[in-house]
């Protein structure tokens, strides 16, 4: 709010970052963030950066109606079956 400059760990310890690596680790350990997400479902991915991206600009009413278009298209997906069906089979999901 004062518009002043904090650390890493600073942005750590306040909530404004969740994770604080070395410089020397930074690139491995935000290729391992990167792949993890690569792992999960497009679709439901896709909803969540465009509810971020699009949501800071509208108001709760607006908000939450997007986040729920997003769950619509998420729930509907092959993406959904393939995640439950891993689910319930105990297996990694497989999504396309």
């Amino acid at each position: 709010m004062t518009g002043g400059m904090i650390n890493a760990a600073e942005a750590k310890e306040v909530g404004l970052a969740n994770k604080v690596f070395p410089p020397d680790t930074l690139w491995q350990e935000t290729m391992k963030a990167a792949n993890t997400l690569a792992l999960k479902g497009r679709v439901a991915l896709k909803g969540i950066k465009d509810c971020m991206e699009r949501g800071s600009d509208v108001d709760l009413r607006d908000g939450c109606y997007m986040e729920s278009d997003a769950f619509g298209l998420c729930i509907t997906s092959p993406d959904a079956k393939e995640g439950m069906t891993a689910f319930m089979g105990k297996r990694d999901p497989n999504f396309q």
